[in-house]
């Protein structure tokens, strides 16, 4: 449950089933500059916090007990195993009308159409998928060029959307989604979702990379 991405972030565990997940405390210098993370964190509370208290019918979020809406939140921890390690035959059509649900729910009581506008304007994953793929020790230099070029293809051709959407953003990572026993879709740490009226199928793509 840590976030390798952000590194402002830890995660303690309180007791059985409850941990604590916490902004770390900063010199005033690194605030600064790391000022656009810490924001992502705070957005992860907000959209963890709300979610937690809605009527989901297709997916699952860890119950928030506690937060300060800024540098804490204290969860409990979802029951299931990782999506991507399950042996079971997992219902293809749970994970779908999960996701669905996630990314079309109705955010407009905790972000404003200009912060959606403003994310689904300058959001796009094709610069960490670049970075990705030129990092990768096992990837040939012929292939990379290869994938490089098709990503700035898809870039360029995609289709934008009139609604912009929630996308989580991070479900590449094995640790952030879960398949749960009640076979329903478990989703945890926020903190790289955006709005975007593009990319609307960057999960469903995250979820199929093994």
């Amino acid at each position: 449950m840590i976030n390798r991405s952000l590194k402002l972030t830890n995660v303690k565990k309180v007791e059985e089933g409850i941990f604590i997940k916490k902004l770390i405390q900063l010199t005033w210098w690194k605030s600064l500059s790391n000022f656009l993370k810490i924001k992502r964190f705070k957005n992860e509370i907000r959209i963890a916090k709300y979610l937690s208290e809605q009527p989901l019918k297709f997916f699952v979020v860890p119950f928030i007990y506690k937060t300060d809406n800024s540098s804490f939140l204290q969860m409990k921890k979802i029951t299931g195993q990782y999506l991507k390690n399950t042996i079971e035959i997992v219902p293809i059509k749970n994970i779908a009308l999960g996701l669905l649900e996630f990314n079309h729910y109705n955010y407009s009581s905790i972000f404003s159409n200009y912060t959606k506008y403003f994310q689904s304007f300058f959001y796009s994953p094709l610069l960490s998928c670049a970075r990705s793929v030129i990092f990768s020790s096992f990837i040939k230099k012929n292939i990379k060029i290869y994938l490089l070029f098709n990503l700035l293809k898809i870039s360029m051709r995609n289709i934008k959307q009139n609604r912009s959407v929630l996308v989580h953003a991070d479900l590449i990572n094995i640790q952030n989604s879960f398949y749960c026993s009640n076979n329903l879709l478990g989703l945890i740490d926020f903190g790289q979702a955006r709005f975007t009226n593009k990319w609307v199928l960057l999960d469903i793509c995250d979820l199929a990379v093994d």
